[in-house]
């Protein structure tokens, strides 16, 4: 059976749930958008945006990490352990 995103929802059917449709009736098409293959959830686009000074000094705080406040980004991104997801790969 093929999946659907249901686009504009019809009666028991809200936007956004998946559906399984063995034939997609004519009626149906517009309201509905094919999934490709065995699509599970849906996962929505989110840009990701850099780790600010605020995150850098929050995840210093978590691993005990001593550390000056007033330090640049660079700085503190410095004291970060190797392999940590905040640290930048080096280049």
């Amino acid at each position: 059976m093929a999946k659907y995103e249901v686009v504009k929802p019809w009666h028991g059917v809200k936007a956004g749930d998946v559906v399984e449709i063995k034939t997609l009736h004519p009626a149906l098409k517009p309201n509905v958008r094919a999934l490709p293959g065995d699509a599970g959830q849906l996962v929505p686009a989110v840009a990701q945006s850099a780790p600010g000074k605020g995150d850098i000094a929050k995840r210093l705080k978590e691993l005990g990490i001593k550390f000056d406040g007033r330090g640049s980004l660079e700085d503190l991104q410095a004291l970060l352990p190797e392999g940590d997801p905040l640290k930048p790969k080096a280049e």
